[in-house]
């Protein structure tokens, strides 16, 4: 059994272990129970989260036990993922590349691997943003959800995966989702670049077999307090390869250094630089 949603108090839980899109098939035996969680949660102070695998007791209205975590994400609050899809759109919105690292470093350092949808190629060209990304060795995809072109790419990524969809309002996550089956709500871009209909809670969805999307309300501030300086650079792939003088180099500007030299030169991308060095002042200001 499986949370697949979290409400004012109240977890739903499948045995299906996900929730269909509208008009498929779960299996005749497939329910979802509302139930609350067992008060030693609290006093052990342990939340239940979307994606925990649970055992449930009293006439299945109370969830008594969370199995072992694979992985989690604390901002949202989603447990046992494989990889995180990260949307970013080539316009309306414009991209926020700081909010594509920041998220590609959040799913680093859960275990979880970050692969990069740039949505919305029927707007402008995804070439740029793609190099940048698979420059980093990142996995890239470019679609346009609106004409469903690309979405056979989506599928084959998310096949046999539990993937948490990623990326700022007004991207298309919400059409990605409808593609592919779900009914979720969705609205034309508003004139600051947000979508009108967007995400409350989050919520798992079953695809197919084995295959699961986690919806969030959204990625909040990247939770920075228990990551070493020193550390960060070991999550930018594009950095290595590259012999500085000091083996603890932090690859500051203005320093004798051949990642900044890189960067000079084009062989790694300014916007994936600047946004270490934002990473490192946020970190130093901890």
């Amino acid at each position: 059994m499986r949370i697949i949603k979290g409400i004012g108090g109240f977890y739903y839980v499948t045995e299906d272990d996900g929730k269909a899109p509208r008009g498929a098939r779960m299996g005749a035996a497939s329910r979802c129970y509302e139930c609350r969680a067992k008060g030693k949660f609290r006093k052990d102070g342990i939340k239940p989260m979307i994606g925990d695998f649970v055992k449930l007791a009293d006439n299945n209205t109370v969830i008594a036990e969370i199995l072992e975590r694979k992985n989690e994400l604390v901002r949202p609050a989603v447990s046992n993922v494989d990889q995180v899809l990260i949307v970013l759109a080539t316009e309306n919105p414009k991209p926020d590349l700081f909010l594509v690292d920041k998220l590609i470093l959040q799913a680093k350092l859960a275990n979880a691997e970050p692969i990069i949808c740039v949505n919305k190629t029927d707007l402008a060209d995804a070439k740029a943003i793609c190099k940048i990304y698979q420059n980093a060795g990142l996995k890239t995809l470019a679609i346009s959800a609106l004409e469903k072109k690309g979405l056979g790419a989506v599928g084959q990524i998310l096949k046999n995966k539990t993937t948490v969809l990623a990326g700022n309002s007004g991207v298309g996550k919400s059409t990605i989702l409808n593609t592919l089956g779900f009914n979720s709500e969705t609205g034309d871009i508003s004139k600051i670049g947000r979508g009108k209909h967007t995400t409350r809670h989050n919520e798992l969805f079953k695809l197919c077999d084995n295959t699961f999307i986690i919806d969030t309300a959204g990625f909040s501030i990247l939770d920075i307090a228990n990551i070493e300086k020193n550390s960060v650079k070991n999550y930018f792939t594009e950095f290595e390869g590259y012999n500085c003088k000091f083996q603890d180099c932090l690859h500051l500007p203005n320093t004798v250094c051949e990642v900044n030299s890189a960067v000079s030169s084009g062989k790694i991308a300014k916007s994936r630089y600047d946004s270490y060095l934002k990473l490192i002042n946020a970190i130093q200001g901890v």
